[in-house]
C-alpha cells in the first residue's frame, strides 16, 4: 500500500508542477486522486491487488505519454524522460533475470560462500 501511495504522490507532484499550463491539468489531478482512493480500497483484497496494479499502470502510462508527446519541451525530454527510460530498461532487465532465475540456471557451479 505504501508503494502505491508513493507512486501516486510522485505522479501527483509531477502533474502539479509540469502540466500546469495544460488543458487537462484538473482532469489529471482528479483522476489521480480518485484512482488512489480506489486503489487503496482494492489492495485490501487478493483479487483487488491485480486490479489496482493495472489501474495504476494504465493511468500512469496515460499521464506520462500525454506529457511526453504533447506537453514537454525537448530539454525536458532530455533531462527527465531519457534517464527515466534508461532506469526502466535496467529495472526490466533485472526483473527478467529474477523472474527466469538466470543466475541460478547458468551459473550453478559458481559459489560465493
Amino acid at each position: 500500500m505504501g508503494k502505491i501511495t508513493m507512486v501516486f504522490l510522485f505522479t501527483f507532484a509531477f502533474v502539479g508542477s509540469e502540466l500546469v499550463a495544460s488543458q487537462l491539468y484538473w482532469l489529471f489531478l482528479f483522476f489521480l486522486t480518485v484512482a488512489l482512493i480506489v486503489n487503496l480500497v482494492l489492495v485490501q483484497y487478493d483479487r483487488g491487488r491485480v486490479i489496482a496494479f493495472w489501474i495504476t499502470v494504465v493511468l500512469l502510462v496515460i499521464v506520462y505519454v500525454y506529457d511526453f508527446f504533447w506537453d514537454s519541451s525537448p530539454k525536458e525530454k532530455a533531462v527527465f524522460y531519457i534517464p527515466m527510460f534508461l532506469e526502466l530498461i535496467l529495472l526490466l532487465f533485472g526483473f527478467l533475470l529474477y523472474a527466469f532465475s538466470i543466475p541460478e540456471r547458468w551459473c550453478s557451479s559458481v559459489r560465493f560462500f
